[in-house]
């Protein structure tokens, strides 16, 4: 039986286009200490927890402040462009989502931004009451490509890691996918500039291929 089954969301540039955001946010930081630097940078950040993203950033980019200076700046920033532009969903994700809960298919958000952000953008979107469970990296600790967001989530089920399909964009959600034994399907968004997607087992940019008829043709 295909419900036996679970499907994982990452919603950062899966199910919310909320990734130009965070990386327009930490450009913005970035350029206010008289660095250049250009949307792309950022993009290999997608789906790190705060903390590692701007460890990495400050690397990068010689900054001065403290890694907690930088994230209460990213935070700002972040905040303001939440305020001021529009968030959307991707394109296809109600249509998705309608269909795997037409077909009974459980499904849980497994993402490294913040609970209360997850739930905002969730409820604000309408599509919250989707999921059985939503959790954050905050919750377990540890950021992607550790894959033990994704084996929490399925422990919380009862479905073995075999079972699980994962959708995630970032090179980092993919191998923390990877990690965890489950079948990775990772969406690239065409609006992007592309990233490493290799290490998934299919790559789409429509995600209406994942029907409750794909999963059983995926998981077996």
């Amino acid at each position: 039986m295909i419900n036996n089954r679970l499907v994982i969301f990452d919603m950062d540039g899966v199910l919310v286009d909320s990734e130009k955001f965070y990386m327009k946010s930490e450009q913005r930081v970035v350029e206010s200490f008289g660095k250049k630097a250009s949307i792309s940078d950022f993009r290999k950040y997608c789906g790190m927890t705060q903390t590692n993203i701007w460890s990495g950033i400050k690397s990068d980019f010689d900054l001065p402040e403290s890694i907690d200076e930088l994230k209460a700046q990213g935070k700002k920033s972040l905040e303001y462009l939440f305020e001021t532009e529009p968030v959307k969903l991707i394109s296809g994700v109600l249509e998705t989502l309608t269909g795997l809960k037409e077909g009974n298919i459980p499904m849980a958000v497994a993402s490294s931004t913040s609970k209360k952000l997850i739930l905002e953008h969730l409820t604000h979107l309408g599509i919250k009451e989707y999921f059985s469970l939503i959790k954050s990296a905050e919750e377990v600790g540890v950021s992607k490509p550790n894959p033990k967001i994704f084996l929490e989530t399925a422990k919380e089920f009862g479905v073995t890691p075999g079972n699980c399909l994962v959708v995630e964009d970032s090179t980092n959600g993919i191998l923390a996918a990877k990690n965890a034994g489950m079948y990775c399907l990772a969406f690239s968004n065409p609006e992007y500039d592309r990233i490493d997607q290799s290490k998934a087992n299919n790559i789409t940019d429509d995600l209406r291929i994942l029907t409750p008829h794909y999963l059983g043709q995926v998981i077996s």
